[in-house]
């Protein structure tokens, strides 16, 4: 845990100094360094152990792999849950190397050089790199790279739909990498209804309709084990009969987690018409949608606002640029900001990663 600690705090620390870009590459290397290398045992209290389970039997070499994607949702599929793109990268990896720590160390690369992807079509400075990677590190990165492998990639191709400015065929070209998300996991089909609606809330007025939210989103709170009931049958119906699984599971949204989404939705409206960004409506969009979705509680919707909550950690990364007054109460901002997301990444260590709280390598 302290290694990640002290990562933490190079990285946003590292923003405010004479080197933002240093400090960045630092801390971007040395995260994929200690994720890519961590003890395989770690993960095996948590999904890890599936991961590696699926990897030593039923991963074949690409010789014996079944290329046809419907031959193989039947087969491979049915019996494991692990879908045909997440079992295409792992045969690529076993045909090169049958260990499962080669397996971790590339697709942990791969990991990263999606999220370089989403990082550039954000448009940051080097100072504001730092900073989102501290946001999105402080909360759920650690959890979907060393927990949730498939969601991971799944939700980086998302983010990049999301920011990238195609230039013609948008849409085809969205469902298209959508579909590709879909092979690594399944729930990425909500993502397509998701920016349907994200679309849909610029047209209508980012920040208006983001302000109008924030009262429903606490009222859906309250009546979101009723909901969820009816909306994961639906899921277990027409989706993927697997969602099965979350029937009965339903109830209300984790308060601390949701009055964390809210506070952030309400600091970016706040602080909207100061943040001058080309990105600034697609962020306070994706945010809202986070906090609606985030209003129900249960894995199937923890799972699904993740694909939205870029709007969350992009938006965190900017919200320096609206503070204002003497250097003094501008370095209070910031400290409180720091301490805060400190406080928030040692309580999940202990309320969902205490696999991580103890690290050493695999070697």
């Amino acid at each position: 845990m302290l290694i990640y600690l002290i990562i933490a705090s190079v990285c946003y620390l590292g923003a405010w100094s004479k080197a933002p870009k240093k400090a960045y590459q630092l801390s971007f290397f040395a995260l994929w360094f200690f994720m890519a290398f961590r003890g395989l045992d770690l993960s095996s209290k948590v999904d890890g152990f599936y991961y590696h389970d699926f990897f030593e039997n039923d991963v074949t070499t690409l010789a014996q792999f079944d290329f046809n994607i419907l031959s193989y949702t039947r087969t491979v599929q049915a019996k494991t849950g692990f879908g045909w793109g997440f079992g295409l990268l792992s045969a690529v990896c076993k045909t090169i190397c049958p260990q499962f720590e080669f397996f971790q160390v590339v697709f942990t690369a791969l990991l990263f050089v999606l999220l370089a992807m989403v990082v550039r079509e954000l448009h940051l400075s080097d100072q504001e790199k730092c900073l989102f990677l501290f946001f999105y590190m402080t909360q759920q990165m650690l959890w979907y790279f060393c927990n949730l492998l498939r969601q991971a990639p799944a939700n980086l191709i998302v983010w990049y739909v999301m920011l990238h400015e195609f230039k013609d065929h948008k849409w085809i070209k969205r469902i298209l990498l959508i579909g590709v998300a879909m092979l690594l996991h399944t729930s990425a089909a909500l993502a397509l209804v998701m920016i349907v609606a994200w679309e849909w809330i610029q047209k209508k007025g980012t920040l208006k309709f983001a302000q109008a939210a924030l009262l429903p989103g606490a009222l859906l709170m309250l009546f979101s084990d009723k909901i969820v009931g009816i909306c994961i049958s639906f899921m277990s119906t027409y989706i993927d009969s697997r969602y099965s699984m979350y029937v009965g599971m339903a109830e209300k949204s984790n308060v601390i987690n949701f009055g964390l989404r809210m506070v952030i939705l309400f600091l970016l409206c706040f602080f909207y018409r100061r943040v001058q960004c080309e990105k600034r409506d697609k962020l306070l969009a994706a945010s809202t949608l986070c906090y609606l979705v985030g209003a129900f509680n249960g894995s199937l919707f923890v799972r699904a606002l993740e694909y939205v909550a870029i709007g969350n950690y992009g938006g965190l990364a900017l919200v320096h640029r609206a503070f204002s007054g003497t250097r003094q109460s501008k370095f209070v901002a910031n400290l409180l900001l720091y301490l805060a997301f400190m406080v928030i990444f040692i309580r999940f260590f202990f309320t969902n990663a205490e696999f991580l709280i103890d690290y050493h390598f695999f070697f």
